[in-house]
């Protein structure tokens, strides 16, 4: 019998960056201490746009205010654990 895992929050804003801004990394290796602009090359348009796609996938509203103090994966997925809107 094959066992589901759920993937964790970070692991799905992984996916995010890795299905949807692979032209951006072209191949290096994303972690959940990847800065998002200086490393990974996000401006604000893309930010925004990522944390629509966070916001989405993981049923959690991120206010405009925070989305600059959201450095790297792990801070979007600390985020999202501690407000997400559970079903």
């Amino acid at each position: 019998m094959a066992e589901t895992l759920e993937k964790t929050t970070t692991q799905r804003i992984m996916d995010i960056l890795e299905n949807r801004y692979s032209h951006m990394y072209k191949g290096r290796q994303i972690t959940e201490t990847t800065l998002l602009d200086e490393e990974f090359g996000m401006d604000s348009v893309d930010r925004y746009e990522f944390t629509y796609f966070v916001e989405e996938e993981l049923l959690v509203a991120i206010p405009d205010e925070i989305v600059w103090d959201l450095k790297n994966v792990r801070d979007y997925a600390n985020y999202a654990d501690a407000h997400r809107e559970h079903k």
